[in-house]
């Protein structure tokens, strides 16, 4: 008899198969005598211990087969997907794909993987995002510097075309430095852009020109994002515009 983990409630237990489309198994029964040995040899090896799942499906599969005396066909099937993923050679195959992808992750993907995992956290922090996208993946990156997501997580996270976007956007260089004299454009007129800053708009118009104090990384993700604190003329407050809001003044 296997000693069963228990570490799943019997919820997360059935969860566990929805989430993985093994809910609802079917009712064909499948009485294979090698089926016993083989869930054995599957619960024993060295790589299947820290599996959770596993150390808790595999018991309950051999219980109910001593019991029964046979299995259900999804049973089955997941046990016979399991094998294949454990087995040597695919556990060789993939250790091999790992180090070559330790390899590829250079010092540019490090730092794309970095650009896009802060992207989304402070999307979520600002609340402009329900959920915070790849969370696991990115809290990672972000708070352990030699951690190497997957070749897939990186893909997934980081190869997405607004991640994409986001790295081109967020890596252009700003059109204005400190020091230059900028005014509103005629983009800044339209609803949008009125409707969303309108305060810092109307500082501004009423200004004519301001001069710019600091330059900001992009925080939103388009073109033209690039943030430019202003001093306006006759005015002490700083105000905070896009780069697509502005021009430069002439003249000055």
């Amino acid at each position: 008899m296997l000693k069963r983990n228990f570490y799943y409630s019997r919820t997360k237990y059935n969860n566990r198969f929805a989430k993985n489309d093994y809910s609802g198994f079917s009712s064909e029964k499948v009485d294979d005598k090698t089926l016993p040995d083989r869930i054995r040899k599957l619960f024993t090896l060295e790589e299947t211990k820290d599996n959770q799942f596993l150390q808790s499906f595999l018991p309950s599969i051999l219980e109910q087969f001593e019991k029964k005396g046979y299995l259900s066909q999804k049973q089955v099937d997941i046990l016979e997907k399991n094998e294949k993923l454990f087995d040597p050679q695919n556990i060789e195959s993939r250790r091999k794909e790992l180090e070559e992808w330790a390899k590829e992750y250079d010092d540019e993907k490090r730092e794309a993987a970095r650009k896009v995992a802060e992207y989304y956290r402070n999307q979520y922090d600002r609340g402009e995002i329900q959920t915070f996208y790849y969370e696991k993946v990115a809290t990672q990156i972000l708070e352990n510097p030699d951690y190497i997501p997957s070749r897939k997580q990186y893909e997934k996270m980081v190869n997405n075309k607004y991640a994409q976007q986001w790295l081109k956007n967020s890596s252009a260089k700003p059109k204005y430095s400190e020091g230059d004299w900028v005014e509103l454009n005629a983009s800044s007129n339209n609803y949008y852009n009125r409707n969303n800053f309108w305060k810092e708009i109307e500082v501004l118009k009423k200004a004519k020109t301001a001069v710019i104090v600091d330059v900001k990384k992009p925080r939103y993700n388009r073109a033209g994002a690039t943030i430019y604190c202003l001093l306006p003329v006759g005015s002490s407050t700083i105000v905070e515009l896009e780069e697509r809001l502005l021009k430069k003044t002439r003249g000055i």
